[in-house]
């Protein structure tokens, strides 16, 4: 039942946290924006495309340089405080490009975001700012879409689709994942073959 509430109060924006202690007990968190129909966002650009995020789980943004980054069990991360933070590209989680397209920057921004009960780092092009959107629901032929949690209108009349960073990063995951158990079978046979 957790994994299915988890994923529930995530869709609508919110987050779910759990803190057990040995002797004190467990502590259930759930956030959610005070309204469900507005929230306030962030607004992005990838690329030529411009996104809302909801600030809601977003937990800081920043400026890193190239040798921020560090590499870690072969994931890009930033050491923040202490913290290992695994970095992704909004280019690949939507699929606009691989990774950063080659494009080295001096300067990316980052935006670290909860995600379930992890922090990670999301590089986007460009913070735009924040405001209030008012949340539509996708059509019911794009509603099954994941990494979507909806559009807005913006003020210049522009549509921006709202993104669901957790679901995005899950499906990243477990693509990565396939890939890379791909690659092993393929090696495996390789050696069975050579034999």
């Amino acid at each position: 039942a957790l994994p299915i509430s988890k994923t529930k109060v995530e869709s609508m924006g919110g987050t779910f946290r759990i803190q057990s202690r040995k002797g004190q007990g467990t502590t259930f968190f759930l956030r959610f924006p005070l309204t469900l129909a507005i929230i306030k966002a962030l607004l992005i650009r990838c690329g030529d495309e411009r996104f809302a995020v909801p600030v809601v789980g977003i937990v800081e943004t920043l400026d890193i340089t190239p040798a921020d980054k560090k590499y870690i069990q072969q994931q890009e991360a930033l050491l923040l405080r202490g913290e290992v933070i695994p970095l992704y590209y909004l280019t690949e989680l939507l699929e606009l490009s691989e990774g950063h397209g080659g494009v080295s920057r001096s300067v990316e921004t980052v935006l670290i975001a909860e995600v379930g009960d992890a922090r990670v780092g999301i590089i986007v092009d460009e913070v735009l700012g924040q405001q209030e959107v008012a949340i539509k629901p996708l059509d019911r032929v794009l509603k099954g879409i994941r990494g979507f949690a909806g559009a807005t209108i913006l003020g210049t009349g522009k549509i921006a689709l709202i993104l669901d960073m957790s679901s995005l990063i899950e499906d990243l995951k477990e693509k990565r994942n396939q890939i890379e158990h791909l690659k092993r079978l393929k090696k495996g046979n390789h050696v069975a073959q050579s034999r």
